[in-house]
Formats: structure tokens, sequence, C-alpha cells
């Protein structure tokens, strides 16, 4: 699934219909685009750390593997301090 059309339904979901066990790659795609361009104001509710941080908590529950890339839509927004927290944690970064 590649679009998401409100943040609610982005956080809610946590991955596609595919082997688990076989991919060694995680991508998580964490954008929001309810419209062309997406939208800045949706990308501010889920790039918080703490919204970062649960959705990738789940991904992991149903993965059991932590997400090799993620992309995020409007970097900076709200914070890029959140963000970088957010990645740092994920990686084991101090």
């Amino acid at each position: 699934r590649y679009t998401f059309k409100t943040s609610q339904e982005l956080l809610k979901f946590v991955g596609g219909q595919f082997n688990i066990n076989s991919n060694s790659i995680i991508v998580v795609q964490h954008f929001v685009t309810p419209r062309a361009g997406g939208s800045k104001k949706e990308a501010a509710k889920v790039n918080t750390y703490a919204a970062l941080k649960e959705r990738a908590q789940r991904v992991m529950e149903v993965r059991n593997k932590k997400p090799n890339v993620l992309l995020l839509d409007f970097i900076g927004s709200p914070t890029l301090e959140d963000q970088l927290k957010f990645i740092r944690e994920l990686n084991g970064v101090k």
C-alpha cells in the first residue's frame, strides 16, 4: 500500500500481504497523501517522535524485525529534532 488519505489511516497500517519471514529489508512508507503533493499539516501529525515510535513498534511486533528504511514526507515537520531522536533510538545511537 502506497497512499494514505488521513493520519489515522497511516498510523493503523502495519504492512502488506506477503511472507513476513522471507523479507530481509523492511521499508516503512510513513507519509499521508490526501491529495497530490502530500499535506504538510497531516505530516506534522504523523512525523512526531511519539507517532514514529508507535508505528515502528507495531511494525516490529508484526515483522519481528526493525525497519531498515523509513520514508517520510515533509522532513522537519513538525521538527527535525523529533525525527532524528527517533532514528537515533531505532539505530541504538545516543
